[in-house]
């Protein structure tokens, strides 16, 4: 009997670790017209930050969303070459100092995304990093985005689309 009562509470605590780690997510249209499964923000924030309705992460990286996934490029952001950029914050707990972030477009061909990050700085107790990055985005269209630093990983879509103010 007390072999099940192991499975038992393994199996009621496998829902709460997968919402830990995974985001909702909906579906948006791109600019192409496909639907691209857009992750939304889950609340998940690192300890001590401000509450926000933009929070996406996992207990190790974390970083800030637009709650209908929608990255919006207004023309400032729009580069000579036609490439979108947008700044995004990363927070990591208890992660190795350098932060990777790559990205590919799944809803048509277009070269990767490529991504400046600063280094990372040391929050409180040297437990806690922050990193500021630039992800330029060669088109409109359906992005899964992911970060990495040392074994920590976050994982997401995102629709970038150009707007004109």
């Amino acid at each position: 009997m007390k072999g099940w009562r192991t499975l038992a509470v393994a199996i009621t605590a496998l829902p709460f670790a997968a919402q830990a780690s995974t985001a909702a997510s909906t579906p948006v249209v791109t600019p192409s017209g496909a639907i691209c499964h857009v992750a939304l923000p889950n609340g998940i924030s690192p300890r001590g930050e401000v509450a926000s309705s933009r929070w996406l992460g996992n207990g190790r990286l974390f970083t800030q969303v637009y709650e209908d996934g929608i990255v919006r490029i207004l023309p400032p952001d729009v580069r000579p070459d036609g490439s979108l950029e947008m700044k995004f914050p990363w927070w990591g707990l208890k992660v190795a100092p350098k932060l990777v972030i790559t990205g590919r477009r799944l809803d048509g061909a277009a070269p990767r995304l490529s991504a400046r990050t600063n280094h990372a700085n040391p929050g409180p107790g040297l437990r806690r990093r922050f990193w500021s990055s630039a992800l330029r985005f060669p088109t409109e269209g359906c992005w899964r985005i992911e970060a990495r630093a040392g074994s920590a990983r976050l994982v997401f879509a995102a629709v970038v689309r150009r707007f004109d103010a």
